[in-house]
């Protein structure tokens, strides 16, 4: 079983602080075929619009139950310097590749001092310890921003992207009040100014390119923004992009 660095582990709490209230998918969780037929209904349809949840949803049974290999690149970054990539294959005999981690000091106190740490991943076989311990770090870092995120889509054109027949889709979800506290509320870039000032508004803006054939998430580009009732603002850019092997 992989073992977590002292540097790992400090940089994933504060990542906890950072990201959102609510809990992603855990390996052990999720169930065979999880995305619903609107999925690939949106993805066959223009004219309907999809559950881009759905979408993500089945990205990621397709990262713990791959029928074929693919390649996955995926990198979030704050702008307060910290970021997380990874670049895997995933395959039906698990998930090998490299995760990157970039710390930066945060002004004032940084909590650590800027570094970067790259690891070798081996989740090999399926199933393995090594295997769930990666997997389930990835899926948490994907994150569900998506899940709240289909009130501002936006058909664009049919694409191809990574080997896939896609269509492409604009998201612009600006300005919306936090009300319900349930819903996640992710503060990518806290300071100490601003970790105790409540979130005020939340924003989405990007796009996402779904495959026809199936409906997962193959491309997605998008910042996902708070605003606190002092005015100041926290963000997170994310960049995932999914390629036939």
């Amino acid at each position: 079983m992989i073992v977590m660095s002292t540097m790992r582990g400090t940089a994933l709490a504060l990542m906890s602080l950072l990201t959102f209230a609510g809990c992603q998918r855990s390996v052990g969780t999720i169930p065979a075929d999880t995305a619903s037929s609107s999925a690939h209904a949106g993805a066959a349809n223009p004219n309907h619009l999809p559950s881009l949840g759905d979408a993500q949803n089945k990205l990621e049974d397709l990262i713990t139950q791959p029928a074929s290999p693919f390649r996955l690149t995926y990198l979030k970054t704050g702008s307060d310097g910290y970021s997380c990539s990874y670049d895997v294959e995933v395959s039906p005999k698990g998930i090998k590749g490299k995760e990157t981690l970039v710390c930066s000091p945060s002004k004032p106190n940084p909590p650590f001092d800027a570094r970067t740490q790259v690891r070798d991943l081996d989740g090999s076989p399926i199933g393995s310890n090594s295997w769930r311990f990666i997997a389930n770090d990835l899926l948490s870092s994907l994150g569900d921003d998506l899940q709240y995120a289909s009130p501002g889509l936006r058909y664009v054109a049919d694409e191809s992207s990574g080997g896939f027949d896609t269509s492409h889709y604009d998201i612009d979800l600006a300005n919306i009040a936090i009300r319900n506290q349930s819903l996640p509320v992710n503060a990518g870039l806290v300071t100490a100014a601003s970790s105790s000032q409540q979130p005020k508004y939340y924003s989405i803006k990007g796009s996402a390119w779904i495959a026809k054939d199936d409906g997962r998430l193959v491309k997605a580009q998008y910042d996902r923004i708070t605003t606190f009732s002092d005015g100041t603002k926290a963000a997170l850019h994310y960049d995932l992009a999914v390629t036939k092997e």
